[in-house]
């Protein structure tokens, strides 16, 4: 490694050096605040003789030539970004000659694909605009940039280094002053020899830099390869990738790709239990693919090979309001409604795992489709019952039990989604019908998920074919979430004041019109004339209800209901033998002080469930659970002041605990005189603890049940 010294105008100037920007590098995306503050130094510069330093700039060396630059492309961009506005604002042509020799154009290089004599090489994504702003001669005042071309950071901060000098010109300052300040921009420059650059790159790059986790696990994977094998593997791999899915979506496929290739999302990660997710989908990632020599051409090619074979199934859970429904093929339409109108992006684990299976031919079409069918009526009974349906976790362990041969795909694929207990449980009959009827269906669902369920109920009548439009209905309440002063004397004439807030969001109370705002909060008999003239069923139905009642919400919600059931199905097969009803369950933001004179039935932590007596019993589960998964994080808690009333829980002794409790055995102890209420607050502050500490979701891994009197 050579390091040294140096001004960033004689290290742009010196020689016929070109610097390349490699492909696995981000794009230039200096904001407009970096720009400004790069500018205002400069400009303070002007007022001194002082030199101001601004950073490291890494290379390595390619033949003779060419420094590719590991580190640094940011400011060595915006200098030529800089410069090239500098002359175009100028009329010297003296100083515009120094600026196009010494800092833009290098005139001993001339490359083969089109001769062009830039100092700079910048990534493919960059490369154009960025070659038509330096070859043309006053870029601001051309016509020949598009709009979307403008609206890039290479033409946005030139323009925005154009207008600076020219208000510094208004000002009184010379052009040449600023060149010359420029000159003192002081740098450190880095040439890698026998070193290993991603290992100098993360160094650079771990105090917070702004790079993503995406951007460093391409670069790990592309850095060390030779710069034509990297140009190769970037623009018929990684790119396509891009293209294919977005980048906005690059790390949510990278996370979703590495827990279906483990099967898992649980993590280890420096002794601690994690769950992998964006934040340390870097460390995961490497840690699965530790096998990967970066000079291993080969092997880098295999796994992007795979993670396009995947990228081309993951573009078809991408949706968005531009997305057009009807044009959508049958597969489409099924995946649009699990991952776009039922949100349900964890189950894209799963999805892709069967959906590799249909583009090798071991299942058909048809097949696929209903176990779609299948993915959507677990996801949707889930979130009308508010139980957990798919985390990734869930999706993984599905694609753990159905990775084996087997006869019947269809009956592995049922046994494997109704495995779940607890949250995880795919709910019954009785339970999705008993949440539709009576829970709050549409502060479960919101408005969305409501005109979901509403719409696809009208739809699977027979002679649907007359439906609105789905874009054009809207989601109303019979009885006005807001009841006026004569609904509510109604309400109190029928002796129905109090049951009316029970059912007032329930499935029996709501409905689709498409003059939601005509009818507002009309008085039931004003609203079904309105009713009488609806295409959609249920809500003609209305017109000739006499009265509207809780008891007439609830006959209504229940014919409904009992309609979803056939739309959002469970085998009738796997009720009572892999689906196991433990009743509402409950996790740690419920109301805990609800759960006073009540007892535990069946608890789980982490994945393991158990019967117990009481909540002490629970408080001991969860801390011989939590401390054998990470020891470290939990002596943490010997020193922790946020448990109630600021006290000290757990010790290493048992001075001042009336019934302690010593943990695994391990000379740790933790009190256990405590109420109900204390007691849950306790496994919830050690349950949110390892949440911030190990930034996963340990909480969300905690479930009890109440013990039936």
């Amino acid at each position: 490694m050579d390091v040294g010294k140096d001004s960033i105008y004689r290290f742009i100037s010196a020689g016929d050096t070109t610097f390349v920007i490699p492909v696995y590098q981000r794009n230039y995306d200096w904001k407009k605040e970096n720009c400004l503050q790069l500018f205002q130094d400069i400009i303070n510069l002007t007022n001194s003789d002082k030199a101001h330093f601004i950073g490291t700039i890494c290379f390595t060396r390619s033949g003779m030539n060419d420094f590719v630059i590991i580190d640094g492309q940011q400011r060595l961009t915006s200098i030529m970004l800089m410069m090239k506005a500098m002359f175009d604002v100028s009329n010297d042509e003296k100083l515009k000659n120094k600026i196009c020799t010494r800092y833009l154009q290098n005139d001993f290089n001339d490359y083969s694909d089109g001769g062009k004599k830039l100092k700079l090489k910048p990534i493919k994504k960059d490369e154009s605009v960025f070659d038509k702003l330096m070859g043309t001669d006053k870029a601001f005042e051309s016509e020949i940039f598009s709009p979307e071309e403008k609206l890039t950071n290479i033409f946005k901060n030139y323009d925005l280094f154009k207008e600076l000098l020219q208000k510094e010109l208004l000002r009184g300052k010379y052009l040449e002053e600023i060149e010359r300040a420029v000159e003192r921009l002081e740098i450190v420059k880095i040439c890698l020899t026998d070193e290993n650059p991603q290992v100098i790159f993360e160094s650079l790059n771990s105090t917070g830099l702004g790079l993503t986790n995406t951007d460093l696990l391409r670069n790990y994977l592309l850095m060390s390869l030779a710069y034509k094998d990297q140009e190769f593997l970037y623009q018929n791999y990684w790119m396509r990738i891009e293209e294919l899915i977005k980048s906005e979506n690059m790390e949510q496929f990278l996370v979703d790709y590495l827990i279906l290739k483990r099967k898992s999302n649980d993590l280890t990660e420096n002794g601690k239990k994690s769950k992998i997710t964006s934040k340390n989908l870097y460390y995961a990632f490497r840690k699965q693919f530790n096998q990967i020599d970066g000079n291993a051409r080969d092997q880098v090619e295999s796994l992007f090979k795979d993670m396009l074979k995947y990228a081309e199934i993951y573009k078809h859970f991408l949706y968005d309001e531009s997305t057009i429904y009807q044009k959508l093929d049958a597969v489409d339409k099924k995946l649009y409604e699990l991952f776009y109108n039922l949100g349900s992006k964890n189950a894209s684990i799963l999805v892709m795992f069967i959906y590799e299976k249909l583009n090798r031919g071991e299942l058909s079409e048809e097949l696929f489709i209903e176990l779609i069918d299948i993915c959507i009526s677990f996801a949707f009974r889930s979130k009308v019952c508010n139980w957990s349906g798919f985390s990734a976790q869930f999706s993984a362990l599905t694609v753990q039990k159905i990775d084996v041969a087997a006869s019947d795909f269809k009956e592995l694929f049922w046994r494997a989604i109704t495995s779940g207990r607890g949250r995880y449980a795919f709910p019954s009959d009785k339970t999705f019908q008993d949440a539709l009827v009576y829970g709050n269906v549409y502060q479960s669902l919101r408005s969305a998920g409501s005109k979901y369920l509403l719409y696809s109920l009208e739809k699977n009548l027979p002679h649907s074919k007359e439906l609105p439009a789905y874009s054009t209905g809207t989601v109303e309440h019979v009885l006005p979430q807001t009841p006026t002063d004569e609904w509510k004397k109604y309400l109190k004439d029928h002796n129905d004041s109090e049951n009316y807030e029970k059912f007032i969001h329930t499935l029996g109370n709501l409905t689709l019109t498409n003059y939601n705002s005509q009818l507002s909060n009309n008085f039931f008999e004003d609203k079904k004339e309105e009713y009488t003239q609806s295409n959609y069923a249920y809500t003609n139905e209305l017109g000739s209800i006499l009265s509207w009642t809780s008891s007439d919400i609830e006959k209504r919600g229940k014919k409904m209901a009992e309609a979803a059931t056939s739309i959002w199905k469970l085998d009738n097969e796997f009720i009572g033998s892999s689906v196991i009803d433990t009743g509402e369950t409950f996790t740690l933001s419920s109301d805990l002080p609800s759960f006073l004179g009540q007892k535990p039935a069946i608890v789980s932590v982490l994945g393991e469930e158990r019967q117990i007596k009481s909540w002490v019993d629970f408080l001991k589960f969860v801390v011989d659970k939590f401390y054998t998964e990470d020891s470290k994080t939990f002596m943490e808690l010997l020193t922790y002041d946020g448990f109630p009333g600021k006290r000290a829980v757990i010790s290493a002794n048992t001075d001042g605990m009336k019934k302690p409790y010593e943990i695994e055995k391990n000379s740790l102890y933790i009190n256990t005189n405590y109420d109900t209420v204390d007691v849950l607050k306790i496994i919830k502050c050690i349950a949110e603890y390892y949440d911030k500490a190990t930034e996963s979701s340990w909480s969300e891994d905690i479930w009890f049940t109440i013990r039936k009197n």
